[in-house]
């Protein structure tokens, strides 16, 4: 096990990036907005395409998977 004495996503992700050896990562959060079912095809796309990134997008039918305001605030971002 790891730890990262800096707190924030972003700090933790750089630091399993730095610290895990792999041809290919999957990211997805934990409150399956994402379909784990779409890795396979994804990682295949990533390959076969020779990408650098594949990035999938949230199924907007889950709305209950976001906070009030955070759809308004993603589009103002």
């Amino acid at each position: 096990m790891r730890t990262e004495r800096m707190q924030g996503k972003d700090d933790v992700v750089r630091r399993m990036l730095a610290d895990v050896d792999a041809d290919v990562f999957v990211m997805a959060d934990g409150d399956s907005t994402y379909g784990a079912r779409s890795a396979p095809a994804m990682i295949a796309l990533l390959a076969g395409e020779n990408l650098d990134m594949v990035v999938g997008a949230r199924k907007s039918e889950l709305e209950h998977a976001h906070r009030r305001g955070r759809r308004f605030g993603n589009r103002m971002w």
